[in-house]
């Protein structure tokens, strides 16, 4: 047997064939999905944003400092040493939050695919469906965020941990511009999640039967 008809059996004994879990299990998914999307969006929005208002207002002050007074500020750590303090404390707490999380979302989002797969009978045409190709897709943006940030971030990351005051300002701003597509592939995946929940049978009253629809497209 391939890997995938092993994975495929294996789905088949952990999820039930009952058609609940062919809504439930969308809705985990792209509730989970929302709740990277909301992380991300915070970081972007609030996180990043202070460490750069921390430099401007440290940039601010320092132009009516003569060399005594900035040198009295790097040795009280001032701004830059401020950001290298909280980064030291505030990625760890993040990495901890947000490594489970796009992993569970991403599972969610391949056992969405899955029973989605399963309720359309599992045909060609069936994976080509809204309902079905959705749920890879918002697999695919949510795992992407991982690698991204392990080859794109993480070297801006150690520095902000460990490197001295001259080097932060620049790394700073480098790793607040590059964190934004984060959220651009959360948002996209979670945006496939959504189309994908609206297209489930059993909840879009596709597929026939005395299904109650609980959303309507």
């Amino acid at each position: 047997l391939s890997a995938v008809h092993v994975a495929s059996l294996s789905l088949d004994v952990i999820l039930p064939s009952a058609t609940m879990s062919d809504w439930i299990i969308p809705l985990i998914a792209t509730g989970l999905s929302g709740i990277v999307t909301g992380s991300l969006a915070f970081a972007s929005a609030v996180d990043t944003r202070s460490f750069l208002l921390h430099l401007s207002s440290s940039s601010a002050s320092s132009e009516d400092q003569d060399e005594e007074e900035k040198k009295a500020a790097d040795d009280d750590d001032g701004a830059t040493g401020l950001i290298v303090k909280h980064f030291q404390v505030w990625w760890p707490c993040g990495r901890d939050w947000m490594v489970p999380l796009i992993g569970t979302t991403t599972l969610a989002n391949l056992a969405a695919w899955f029973v989605a797969s399963r309720s359309a009978g599992g045909s060609s045409s069936a994976t080509a469906s809204p309902s079905t190709w959705c749920w890879g897709a918002a697999a695919t943006m949510i795992g992407l965020i991982g690698p991204y940030t392990g080859f794109v971030l993480m070297e801006d990351i150690d520095k902000l941990r460990t490197s001295s005051t001259e080097e932060v300002e620049v790394t700073t701003r480098r790793f607040c511009n590059l964190h934004h597509p984060r959220l651009g592939m959360a948002l996209v995946g979670y945006g496939f999640a959504l189309f994908g929940l609206a297209s489930t049978k059993g909840l879009s009253g596709q597929g026939g039967g005395d299904r109650t629809p609980y959303i309507t497209v």
